[in-house]
């Protein structure tokens, strides 16, 4: 995998894998918004009865954004997306970049397949709770586990 996303915030790619599982959530409706960083190499098409709205300005947040419009509108995609609150639009309660050392929820397929992953402070009980309620709120038969960042980080790279 490698390093994607705007300057301003660069992230690792999510395995293509990770990214059609999001998106089964996503027509379920057990989550609005799936997020496809600007660089990626796998942008998968709109599913059927969802939309898109590509955000290609240099911020945080850069890229596509694939929603259900019968959970969240286009205009409060993009107003999260400009204010810098695209996290929350993605079921992440903590910004992953304030929160240093950080250890990570995880949610995934009983075959280990990873769904989403939400850093956490490592020093707060009481945010991983909420994380992992949040996870389980968004991906109800994921296996929610909590990792170091530093195990995540290596299963990316991998």
């Amino acid at each position: 995998m490698r390093q994607i996303g705007s300057g301003l915030e660069p992230v690792i790619e999510e395995r293509p894998e990770t990214v059609d599982m999001q998106l089964r959530y996503l027509a379920r409706g057990t989550i609005a918004v799936v997020m496809i960083p600007v660089g990626s190499a796998y942008v998968p098409k709109t599913p059927p009865g969802m939309e898109s709205l590509d955000v290609l300005v240099q911020i945080r947040g850069a890229g596509r954004y694939i929603f259900n419009p019968a959970l969240i509108s286009v205009n409060q995609v993009l107003s999260s997306v400009l204010a810098g609150n695209h996290g929350s639009l993605l079921g992440h309660l903590f910004n992953k970049n304030a929160s240093k050392p950080s250890h990570v929820v995880s949610a995934r397929t009983a075959s280990g397949v990873v769904i989403q992953d939400s850093v956490v402070p490592f020093d707060c009980w009481q945010a991983t709770a909420k994380q992992y309620a949040e996870m389980h709120k968004r991906f109800p038969e994921a296996v929610i586990s909590l990792q170091s960042a530093e195990e995540i980080l290596y299963e990316r790279l991998a």
